[in-house]
């Protein structure tokens, strides 16, 4: 006989997809963990609230995948440009510096052959 696994996934959300709540939703009651679910869209029919965990459906981890994605993604861009930032800013400082000592030169030139 065939045995089919069970339609629900039981695992820790919160140990899974803590960056996409904030850090005060670990220590709240179960109402503000249920908000924060219903304003990520998902359906309610499609996961169960128990007292430690959150047990969903496999469509419902789909759709909490994607939004973990675009939030890392994001992440990620933020770093990126900072960076960038930081590389461009740096490259901006030592053209300055070479034009400052340029000038420089240039000055002593005619100042010598004046």
């Amino acid at each position: 006989m065939l045995k089919l696994p069970p339609p629900v996934n039981n695992f820790d959300a919160g140990a899974l997809y803590h960056k996409l709540y904030d850090m005060e939703l670990i220590f709240s009651d179960g109402r503000d963990v249920e908000a924060f679910l219903i304003s990520l869209r998902l359906n309610p029919t499609n996961y169960q609230m128990g007292y430690s965990k959150i047990f969903f459906r496999e469509s419902e981890k789909i759709k909490l995948d994607y939004f973990l994605h675009q939030q890392i993604m994001t992440s990620i861009v933020k770093i990126q440009r900072w960076s960038r930032v930081i590389l461009e800013r740096k490259h901006f400082l030592r053209a300055q510096e070479a034009i400052v000592k340029l000038q420089v030169f240039n000055a002593l030139i005619l100042f010598y052959f004046r």
